[in-house]
């Protein structure tokens, strides 16, 4: 029985969709009122705080897929650790040495035109943003973030916030493939001695790193059984698309409400995080066999923000804080309604504008690099062999 196609364009769709809500969340977090502060409320103005109130949840999104293709791609046949740290690596730089460099030119503007962003002025209010007494945009913050130990050893660099998920993001790359070789999943063939120290590695880190960051990783680690599953039982995976879609959407959406009940957590005692983690790990099983076609503009949206979900994602939030302290009159903040939802599409406008030129800039080159990168350390190694 055929094994479902590697490509699977509604993940597309899920990723892309994951960054725009994570930037459209920040941004109206910056420019509009609290939902309870909102005058007349009314039904779209649920809906639409709703939507925009979804950006933790879609990081656990990010992780539970990176799980499914990185995390797979290390236990397919034929892994190869040098190959594997060459590719990582270059996917992650590509983008993260520029969007330092651009923190760092934007922040110079906003600590002109309005410091108190940077002292934490508005932090509690736009629940977001530089935190009272951390800002850093040192040179030495820039190079820790630069080897993704901000939030482990390091503070995260200027205003850029989200750069806390993507520390996650690069431990979970080294923990797993040390995890799969120790336990004898990955790299077959490996020495005994080579295992226990790979296992030895792991288990230091799952030790020594911040908690939030290893209950992280248990989350990533869904989208590695998820993707096992796939491979285990390609026919149920196409069962599951063909006939168990309703379901498995419908389970997700329960994990997001859940995730955003403060009430349904107390009663259950179930950790928000991890029951989402495993409903979208369900869904996926559905997403990836053979449903749907995504065709014409539908297929080209999705790919294109899916494409430039990382630049929009890594990109955004220095510009925003220059936007607020442009044009945002903190602390007051707009009701909802039409000039405000003009201002809020103007602004996501200039985000993606600035997501979509760091890829086209440096992410669409992610693969010349990777080769570049590819070819000179293995000149490099043949050098010191010689």
């Amino acid at each position: 029985m055929s094994k479902p196609s590697q490509h699977h364009p509604w993940f597309d769709v899920v990723r892309g969709l994951s960054a725009l809500l994570v930037c459209a969340g920040h941004l109206r977090a910056v420019l509009m009122v609290d939902f309870a502060d909102i005058e007349h409320p009314a039904l779209w103005h649920q809906a639409f705080y709703a939507l925009t109130g979804l950006g933790h949840q879609a990081v656990m999104v990010f992780f539970v897929l990176s799980g499914f293709f990185v995390g797979g791609a290390v236990l397919k046949p034929g892994f190869e650790a040098r190959a594997y740290v060459v590719a990582r690596l270059a996917r992650l730089w590509v983008v993260l040495l520029p969007c330092l460099l651009i923190t760092w030119a934007l922040d110079t503007v906003t600590l002109q035109v309005a410091p108190s962003i940077m002292v934490g002025a508005h932090q509690a209010q736009w629940h977001s943003g530089p935190q009272a007494g951390l800002y850093d945009a040192g040179a030495l913050t820039f190079l820790g973030n630069a080897l993704f130990l901000q939030t482990v050893a390091v503070p995260i660099f200027g205003s850029n916030s989200p750069l806390w998920s993507l520390a996650h993001e690069f431990w979970y790359y080294v923990m797993f493939p040390l995890l799969a070789v120790g336990a004898g999943w990955a790299a077959h063939g490996t020495g005994s001695m080579v295992r226990a120290l790979a296992l030895g590695a792991a288990l230091l880190l799952l030790v020594g790193l911040p908690r939030e960051l290893v209950q992280g990783f248990a989350v990533w680690l869904m989208g590695v059984v998820a993707w096992w599953c796939t491979q285990l039982a390609p026919g149920w995976v196409r069962f599951m698309a063909q006939r168990l879609m309703p379901l498995t959407t419908g389970l997700f959406l329960v994990g997001l409400a859940y995730s955003k009940s403060k009430a349904w957590q107390a009663a259950l005692g179930v950790n928000a995080d991890l029951l989402l983690g495993a409903l979208f790990a369900l869904w996926c099983l559905s997403l990836a066999g053979p449903g749907p076609a995504l065709s014409g503009w539908s297929g080209r949206l999705a790919k294109r923000l899916s494409d430039l979900s990382y630049s929009l994602y890594l990109s955004h939030f220095p510009l925003l804080m220059l936007l607020a302290a442009l044009f945002v009159k903190a602390p007051d903040r707009l009701q909802p309604g039409g000039p405000a939802l003009l201002t809020f599409a103007g602004a996501l406008a200039l985000l993606l504008g600035l997501g979509w030129l760091v890829w086209w800039l440096f992410e669409r080159h992610t693969a010349q690099v990777r080769r570049w990168a590819v070819q000179a350390w293995a000149g490099l190694w043949k050098s010191i062999r010689l």
